[in-house]
């Protein structure tokens, strides 16, 4: 059986033939462009400015993100009030046993005191293996535009933002992000 085609189904065919190379053309644009970088530190961007106080560990030591740079480094947010954070915690506590001195693990806590945040962690028996941050303004939270608890970003050997989850993840799954970075990086 022959199908004819009148003059409209031509025009029809021709627009939907357009409208799909069109489609696929500016796909390959997106997947194959050049993707330039700034190779500017990220870390350095939350440090505190002069007006503002330091970070500090428990005791009240200054912190700086930026002696980090260097090292692959996974940064999250946790605070007294949120319940999925004794997780979280726990979670990269094992995870800084998974890998040492290899990577830098820092817990940033949001505007606690230091003894509250002492006395939560107390009582959740969260171990020391991960470095403990205050941050007495919430700088860290706000810079990475944090709208829930715990938020996580891991950054690699420059100080780049390779990755950034808002919510609980899982030991595997920073494993994978973090050992693809190491393969990089050698």
């Amino acid at each position: 059986m022959l199908v004819t085609l009148d003059k409209s189904n031509y025009k029809t065919l021709l627009f939907l033939f357009l409208v799909v190379l069109g489609m696929a053309v500016l796909t390959w644009f997106v997947l194959n462009r050049k993707q330039d970088t700034v190779e500017v530190p990220a870390v350095k961007a939350l440090e505190a400015p002069q007006d503002q106080s330091p970070f500090t560990d428990l005791e009240g030591n200054a912190v700086g993100l930026t002696s980090y740079v260097g090292e692959v480094i996974v940064v999250s947010s946790w605070a007294s009030w949120c319940p999925s954070c004794v997780d979280s915690l726990k979670e990269l506590s094992l995870l800084s046993g998974l890998y040492g001195d290899e990577v830098k693990i820092l817990a940033v806590n949001r505007s606690d005191q230091a003894n509250i945040a002492k006395a939560f962690l107390k009582k959740y028996e969260i171990s020391n293996t991960v470095e403990l941050v205050l941050d007495e303004d919430d700088r860290f939270f706000k810079k990475i535009d944090g709208y829930t608890m715990p938020e996580t970003v891991i950054y690699d050997h420059k100080g780049r933002e390779v990755f950034h989850k808002h919510g609980v993840t899982s030991v595997v799954e920073l494993k994978l992000i973090i050992d693809e970075i190491l393969v990089e990086g050698e």
